[in-house]
């Protein structure tokens, strides 16, 4: 069952306000020294955050999630928590299906004058310029929103994942 949003004006520019925030501490601490204890204060909340995810419909985004998840535990060491396991083995495979399957040029956002980029370290990808050390981009996915339905991505070029290896 979908439900209907009624924001206003000052929510919707609240939320894209934390997001930009957000960008900000991380930036911030990654320039101060602070990587490790960024990273480890991410990891500590993941487990809550997929938890949750997990009750939410099936998308690219969300398989993206997953499979970026299943690698981070695999890279830090980290046991996978066991609740999790499931969802994060299917995204292996469910990936596949998700990101395109050639690389492509990184570029800027664009997508016209009512797009408006979304606050993201995603990189925006142009799937006409073809790039072996490219990025293979969550297929469907936008850098943009159009004002004021900023919960819509639905402008601009595709955000690349997964980082090319030529």
């Amino acid at each position: 069952m979908q439900e209907s949003f009624n924001l206003s004006c000052q929510d919707i520019e609240a939320v894209y306000t934390r997001q930009v925030l957000d960008l900000l501490v991380v930036a911030r601490d990654i320039r101060e020294g602070r990587a490790e204890d960024l990273a480890d204060r991410i990891e500590s909340t993941l487990e809550g955050h997929l938890s949750q995810m997990m009750k939410f419909q099936e998308s690219p985004n969300k398989t993206a999630c997953f499979y970026l998840a299943d690698e981070l535990y695999a890279a830090s060491g980290e046991k996978t928590p066991e609740t999790l396991k499931s969802a994060l083995a299917e995204s292996k495979t469910a990936i596949k299906q998700v990101l395109s399957k050639d690389c492509f040029a990184e570029a800027s956002c664009g997508g016209g004058v009512d797009c408006h980029k979304w606050p993201t370290s995603l990189r925006p990808v142009d799937p006409d310029t073809p790039d072996v050390m490219g990025w293979h981009y969550i297929v469907g996915s936008h850098c943009g929103f159009s004002w004021p339905f900023l919960w819509k991505l639905d402008c601009g070029l595709p955000l690349g994942l997964k980082a090319c290896t030529g």
